[in-house]
């Protein structure tokens, strides 16, 4: 990626909180362009109703770029 950009790439994994740790550093971030997090549906989805309360709101705190993938899911009640 270094090579593509022309310029260096840290990664810092911040473990944490089902993600929250991370994410709250990067929505804190200068929104400069160059701090980037690869949101999940834990944080940007799930965290949001399980935890009471989160200093990022994941609609407004955060950009999207680019879809990286998609996953089927499947809702089952038991009856």
């Amino acid at each position: 990626m270094s090579r593509t950009l022309g310029q260096s790439v840290v990664i810092d994994n911040r473990a944490g909180g089902g993600g929250t740790v991370g994410t709250e550093q990067v929505a804190r971030s200068k929104p400069d362009g160059y701090t980037m997090i690869y949101g999940t549906q834990g944080t940007m989805a799930a965290n949001v109703t399980l935890r009471k309360s989160l200093s990022y709101d994941p609609l407004t705190n955060f950009l999207p770029v680019h879809l990286v993938g998609e996953s089927p899911n499947l809702f089952v009640a038991y009856h």
